[in-house]
């Protein structure tokens, strides 16, 4: 199915279903020039509508939808320096009249990272993975747990580093053995991927696919873990049109016959409800 375009090119954007809408916020309309426009997709309309920019232009972000809320966190701000700010959009509070409102910030300032909500029997999580190494400390493999309270307040805390260092890369929940878990994959020079176990809190190696994909889009898409497009530097062009999928039962990756319209790299996915989408 072909959408209109967003109304300007964007790069390192994120985005994520929240209020009936696909919103995509931030990015880089042309290279190192941030934005802190969002705009969001209304089916109803067929059209993308302006909504409330962001308090400052930033791109390479993470995006995570929390019971009908859109956080932002981290990200490049606008003199390209990795940031700690968070940010809550709530549209039940008023639609697209509705403002973005800063909230508890990140434990250190973060970029090319990843994030995965989780609802189990405690509440609501996000799980976030990854960081760009802007200066020889940072932690590139480091795992954080975002807990949402009964009465909206965050908590931040550290888990157990990933295997492998890793930014720019894909992330989704994973089915496995009827338990859901967290699939990190691809990343600078990589193919590998890993799972992520919340009930043991621990890493586990899983299947390498067949590429090294550095920013791919992600996804859980008919229940699968879905890696869509990435950027390859030894290929032809270099920027992906494929699309792979993690077979859980297997631990085997199987690319698949559809590919994606024009090869892509760090553009944001946004899961929306089939029943919306006319798809062919």
């Amino acid at each position: 199915m072909k959408l209109p375009p967003i109304p300007h090119t964007v790069h390192g954007a994120v985005g994520g279903w929240v209020g009936g809408m696909a919103v995509v916020c931030g990015g880089e309309p042309a290279p190192f020039a941030m934005t802190s426009l969002c705009f969001a997709y209304s089916p109803d309309e067929g059209a993308w509508l302006d909504a409330p920019s962001l308090k400052i232009g930033r791109s390479m972000s993470s995006a995570a939808v929390i019971d009908g809320a859109m956080l932002i966190t981290g990200g490049y701000n606008e003199e390209y320096f990795s940031t700690a700010l968070t940010e809550l959009w709530i549209p039940a509070l008023g639609g697209l009249d509705t403002p973005w409102v800063e909230s508890d910030p990140l434990p250190k300032t973060r970029s090319d990272h990843c994030s995965v909500v989780m609802a189990d029997a405690s509440g609501l999580s996000v799980i976030v993975t990854g960081n760009y190494p802007e200066t020889n400390n940072v932690n590139s493999a480091e795992a954080s747990k975002l807990v949402v309270g009964e009465d909206g307040t965050f908590s931040w805390s550290s888990l157990p580093d990933m295997s492998l260092d890793r930014n720019e890369h894909g992330c989704s929940l994973v089915s496995t053995n009827g338990k859901l878990e967290v699939l990190v994959a691809g990343g600078p020079d990589t193919g590998a991927s890993e799972v992520f176990d919340p009930v043991s809190i621990y890493w586990r190696k899983a299947a390498t696919m067949t590429h090294t994909d550095f920013g791919p889009s992600m996804a859980v898409v008919e229940g699968v873990p879905t890696v869509m497009g990435g950027y390859e530097l030894e290929a032809t062009p270099r920027n992906q049109d494929r699309v792979q999928q993690y077979n859980a039962e297997e631990n085997k990756w199987e690319l698949l016959e559809k590919k994606l319209e024009a090869g892509r790299s760090h553009a944001a996915t946004i899961p929306v409800p089939k029943s919306l989408f006319q798809c062919a």
